[in-house]
């Protein structure tokens, strides 16, 4: 069956407008990515968590992620019995697999229940293979500190990001130098990746806990400082406090309940859609080479309807005064795609023009590089 493309082009919408001086695509961003997306804006006083994707969000741009972590990102379950309580880890229930089903997306769980970052680092990331090129994502998500100062307090220094050298052998052994080398590592594996630090969710009021909270949350913010493509996730400052309200609806015993690890999921794709909308020029070499070879597709003659319209691409163009212009790409032969612009028609362009825009929309979607070319040739 041939494959249909009806494009709406959502994540080009306002990054596109960056590379163009006439026009910039849009389309119904209600429709394709939920009520609550909005449009990409700088708009000062959303907040990250004002609202909550329905179905990612521009999550959807990364076709691979990672999520590193310990228990609260393997979706760990308490199992309670007359000997005691164990957990196990449900990987099935974690917030990264909630957001793979949402979005329709690979999500990877380089997570286990008890982890720190040294273990990590020393011992499991390279037992597991996760600093392979096989299982090289688009996206990582870090989300270790837990038991690395309320699990173990006193086992490691927080450090600073002083404690990263330029060869992550060299790294210091403290909280910093490890996430680092994480970092480093993943970096030398996909030099594009775009990183989210998590900082820990606020739970009360204990004096010490809200210090290695607050520690821990600079610590990330000067992680997404010193690191190109990096961003935080603050849960600490946006999210709900992990009050006993909160772990009354969301927890059993000390994990999250599977309705907890579902309502993280969404929080951590609100949030990056919320990054993702307010830094466009970070995102925008994602689409920038499909857009110009988008203005690039030129009509190729006169042409008549095709008797049965077989419609393979669509999408909608905004001038800068706001006048919106239709276009519809329809199947006329081994050679010629017919067009239309607001439902009239009398031009022909290139198939292999065509062609070439929708596989590079493939590409962009699915994370790929999309190299430049001479279109109409």
């Amino acid at each position: 069956m041939k494959k249909i493309y009806k494009i709406s082009l959502a994540f080009l919408t306002f990054f596109c407008f960056l590379f163009t001086v006439c026009a910039f695509l849009s389309f119904n961003w209600k429709k394709a990515y939920g009520e609550t997306t909005g449009n990409i804006t700088e708009d000062s006083t959303e907040l990250p968590l004002d609202s909550l994707v329905e179905n990612g969000g521009l999550v959807k741009i990364f076709d691979k992620i990672a999520c590193i972590g310990d228990s609260l990102s393997s979706g760990a379950l308490e199992e309670h019995s007359a000997v005691g309580t164990i957990g196990h880890d449900e990987y099935q229930y974690s917030w990264g697999q909630y957001m793979a089903r949402t979005l329709g997306n690979t999500v990877y769980n380089f997570s286990k229940g008890g982890m720190t970052a040294s273990v990590y680092c020393e011992s499991f990331a390279q037992e597991q293979g996760f600093w392979s090129d096989e299982l090289a994502c688009d996206a990582y998500y870090i989300a270790l500190g837990v038991n690395d100062f309320f699990t173990y307090p006193g086992s490691i220094e927080i450090g600073s990001t002083a404690d990263i050298a330029e060869n992550w052998q060299d790294n210091q052994k403290t909280f910093a130098g490890y996430i680092g080398q994480i970092v480093q590592r993943l970096q030398d594996v996909n030099s594009d990746a775009v990183f989210f630090f998590i900082t820990l969710p606020s739970d009360g009021d204990d004096a010490y806990r809200v210090g290695i909270q607050k520690e821990h949350a600079a610590l990330m913010y000067d992680l997404a400082e010193y690191f190109d493509n990096s961003f935080v996730i603050d849960l600490g400052k946006y999210a709900p406090t992990y009050d006993e309200e909160f772990k009354s609806n969301y927890y059993v015993g000390g994990h999250l309940s599977t309705s907890g690890y579902y309502f993280t999921s969404k929080m951590i794709m609100s949030y990056t859609d919320y990054i993702i909308r307010h830094n466009t020029q970070a995102f925008r070499q994602r689409v920038r080479q499909f857009y110009i070879d988008m203005l690039l597709v030129a009509m190729d003659g006169q042409a008549s309807a095709p008797e049965v319209p077989d419609e393979i691409l669509a999408y909608t163009v905004i001038t800068r005064s706001g006048k919106k212009y239709d276009y519809r790409f329809y199947d006329l032969s081994t050679r010629k795609i017919y067009f239309t612009v607001d439902g009239e028609g009398e031009f022909c362009v290139a198939r292999d023009d065509v062609e070439r825009v929708v596989g590079n929309l493939d590409k962009l979607i699915h994370g790929e590089t999309i190299t430049s070319s001479a279109l109409g040739g």
